[in-house]
């Protein structure tokens, strides 16, 4: 699913603009960028909790070349779902 796909279907089902529906996304994602560049958790329960780690650098192979390299330390985003939400989108359709 698109991110506009989304704007329209949330702006259908809340009876919301579209336009107001894309400045709160817009806005949900600067706030989910901001917590993680301050290494916060972002917790949503029935949803998914969000944690920000740090890979160590490591030894890696460019595949081109076929010759080993270092791949820098980055800050990567743990992504746990809930188990209520893992059971809801395995149910059968009724």
């Amino acid at each position: 699913m698109r991110k506009e796909y989304l704007i329209k279907e949330i702006s259908l089902r809340t009876g919301l603009l579209q336009k107001e529906v894309r400045v709160s996304i817009a806005t949900m994602v600067d706030i989910i960028k901001e917590s993680m560049q301050k290494d916060e958790t972002i917790y949503m329960r029935g949803f998914v909790t969000m944690t920000p780690r740090i890979r160590k650098e490591r030894m890696a192979r460019d595949m081109q070349r076929n010759i080993p390299m270092v791949t820098s330390q980055k800050k990567v985003v743990k992504f746990k779902l809930s188990a209520k939400f893992i059971k809801e989108i395995n149910k059968e359709p009724s």
